[in-house]
This record gives C-alpha cells, structure tokens and sequence, in this order.
C-alpha cells in the first residue's frame, strides 16, 4: 500500500529528473514509511527503475533524492 502511494511521486520525480538532468527531492513523514520493509521495497522499486539516489533524514521527515543518470 505504501509503496502504491509512493510511486507516482518518485515517478513523477525520475521524469522531472530526465527533463532538467537535475536532481529531484520526493519527502516522506516518518509515518508513511513505517517498517524497513516498506523503506526497503521503494529503495528497490528504484533500483530496478536503475537510478541513483540518496537519503536524508531529520525528526519528521525521511527525503530520497532522484539523482541524474550518468552520461
């Protein structure tokens, strides 16, 4: 379920990402992500898309950034 919700915002950030080759920020609350395995099957969702990314976390918030594909 989580990952249904999850998809079309890191869709629609991989897309942004393709059009301006920058990278694109998708936030979650803590609340939306809340097991490992959750966190985990959208870190594999993207990995099978085959883009990069990276995380940051503060209190409330858990961020993934859509980093560009390599040239």
């Amino acid at each position: 379920m989580i990952l249904n919700n999850a998809i079309p915002r890191l869709t629609e950030a991989i897309n942004k990402t393709i059009l301006t080759s920058r990278k694109q920020k998708v936030k979650f609350i803590y609340n939306e992500l809340l097991t490992g395995d959750t966190i985990n099957s959208v870190f594999n969702w993207i990995f099978r898309k085959g883009y990069d990314f990276t995380t940051n976390h503060d209190e409330y918030r858990f961020e993934i950034t859509i980093l560009p594909k390599q040239q």
